[in-house]
């Protein structure tokens, strides 16, 4: 799971893990206190490394995955909306909200 440190994806990997599902999960930052997911991997998603790592990690570790959650996002635009960004804040903002997504997918759900 991408993205299960904080908000949603907290609560995500909190209940599979109820569930009896082993779950992977990865963040730039530690594991937040009482988050005891089976495995975590710090990294940053946002880059095609981040990712690599991941992968590399549940692959050496479990062989594969049964479920991909994409849930990695957020912003650290300024307030203000549309008129507020610049040509900076794009690459980014792709970055983690879209092509963390894309990078997973086409990793985990080769055939």
């Amino acid at each position: 799971m991408t993205g299960g440190t904080k908000g949603a994806g907290e609560a995500i990997v909190r209940r599979f893990a109820l569930a009896g599902a082993f779950v992977a999960t990865a963040a730039r930052s530690p594991l937040p206190e009482g988050q005891k997911p089976a495995l975590f991997v710090q990294a940053d998603l946002s880059s095609a490394e981040g990712i690599a790592q991941l992968a590399d990690c549940i692959m050496n570790t479990w062989g594969g995955i049964d479920i991909l959650v994409n849930c990695v996002g957020g912003s650290d635009v300024p307030n203000g909306g549309y008129a507020a960004l610049t040509e900076e804040h794009w690459p980014s903002a792709l970055n983690l909200n879209l092509m963390a997504a894309v990078r997973a997918t086409g990793i985990f759900c080769r055939e």
